[in-house]
């Protein structure tokens, strides 16, 4: 997930193809190489905007643990967002923030405001408007979060279960993905016998 979709160039340091080292005037010319290719990576102001939320992303993404295909959507999202001249006027944390929360909401992986915006550093107020901007302009049809999407996050978190008649769980602490799946089931199918 890069701004240049992965097609930028990597020049050596000190070293050729085969190992051997380099003389100290191919050296020279290849730190000024080094140099202007940095200067030249971006086109615009707008690409450097777009490289430094797609680096956000990834930084938030990963401070939250989610997977690579739902950052890639969140890049999209965010590629979205200014091409529609969204982010002028906010922040690109915010944006790309914002971007993350959409593409966690789209694939009913739901997660709390605040911590989304304790991963991205940006205040929860910059971080709500931006999501609503991003979610009226673009026109997203996100469902709204259900309760029962958030209970196995919840009783990962839990230490002792409140005494539900038939599941025998001391912790919850050292439970599984798979587990924690199976355990809100077993509470799922048990409430609904309750009905």
């Amino acid at each position: 997930m890069r701004h240049d979709w992965g097609v930028s160039a990597e020049i050596g340091q000190f070293r050729d193809g085969h190992g051997r080292e380099l003389p100290a005037a191919t050296r020279a010319r290849l730190r000024r190489l080094r140099r202007w290719n940095r200067r030249a990576r971006f086109e615009s102001k707008a690409d450097q905007n777009l490289a430094h939320g797609l680096g956000e992303i990834r930084r938030i993404g990963g401070a939250l643990g989610v997977g690579e295909s739902i950052q890639a959507e969140a890049g999209q999202l965010f590629r979205e967002a200014q091409s529609a001249d969204l982010i002028r006027g906010r922040s690109l944390e915010s944006m790309a923030s914002a971007a993350v929360y959409a593409a966690c909401r789209r694939r009913r992986l739901p997660r709390f405001l605040d911590e989304i915006a304790e991963a991205a550093r940006v205040d929860c107020g910059k971080f709500r408007l931006a999501y609503g901007v991003l979610n009226r302009e673009l026109s997203l049809r996100i469902p709204p979060a259900l309760p029962v999407d958030f209970l196995p996050r919840l009783t990962d978190v839990l230490e002792d279960i409140v005494d539900v008649p038939g599941i025998e769980v001391d912790t919850e602490a050292d439970l599984s993905d798979g587990q924690a799946q199976q355990l809100h089931n077993r509470i799922q199918r048990r409430l609904d016998d309750l009905d």
